[in-house]
């Protein structure tokens, strides 16, 4: 004899033997997602059901919304964030929490360089930031000659085909008297110089710095 039962996970309707009284799922797909629980939530993000304990509800019920996994609420944070429902939006400078001060440091193939906060700058970064040493030759382009620069927008800017060499080879020194203004392949000669590289007789390969010593 059989008995006719309902499926406490899909709703399908299942027959098993009298034996099977206590039967609850029609199938071992549905007896396995039972051990995770029914699903209880939405997540806000992508729309997917999934499970939580009460207890788990109960701490978090105050947050912006439930997700299913930790992408997705990475991504919930970040549109919630994003525009105008960001407390910081519009905020530049020293009025922006992560503004990092006038002037900043990056590595250049392992030196350091200044960068220095001039938002009005025309070819300032996405950060509003420019090279330091640049800037400083750009203040005393009268020092300098005239077939360097360009003006953009009443700005005095140092044309792209441009480098400023440090003179001593230090780029955290940016005093005017160790800056100089050249074409990238004279920048490029005079490091060639300081860099002499010599080959194997045999292989013609370049030899490294630490073969040379040895």
């Amino acid at each position: 004899m059989e008995i006719e039962k309902v499926c406490q996970i899909c709703g399908k309707h299942f027959s098993v033997p009298s034996r099977r009284m206590q039967a609850k799922y029609c199938s071992r797909q549905c007896a396995f997602q039972a051990l995770h629980g029914v699903n209880n939530l939405i997540c806000a993000c992508c729309g997917k059901p999934f499970h939580r304990k009460q207890s788990w509800i109960n701490r978090y019920k105050n947050l912006y919304g439930f997700f299913c996994s930790k992408t997705c609420a990475k991504m919930g944070m970040r549109l919630r964030m994003s525009g105008e429902n960001n407390h910081q939006y519009g905020l530049k400078g020293d009025k922006n929490a992560s503004f990092k001060g006038e002037i900043t440091w990056h590595k250049n193939h392992k030196l350091k360089e200044f960068m220095f906060y001039s938002p009005d700058h025309p070819r300032c970064d996405r950060n509003g930031r420019v090279h330091l040493h640049r800037l400083i030759v750009e203040k005393n382009h009268h020092l300098f000659n005239s077939d360097f620069f360009e003006v953009i927008n009443g700005h005095y800017c140092l044309k792209k085909n441009y480098i400023v060499h440090h003179k001593d080879f230090n780029h955290t020194n940016n005093e005017l008297s160790n800056l100089e203004v050249m074409t990238r392949g004279e920048h490029t000669r005079v490091h060639n110089l300081i860099n002499v590289r010599r080959r194997d007789a045999q292989t013609g390969r370049f030899l490294s710095n630490k073969t040379l010593k040895t």
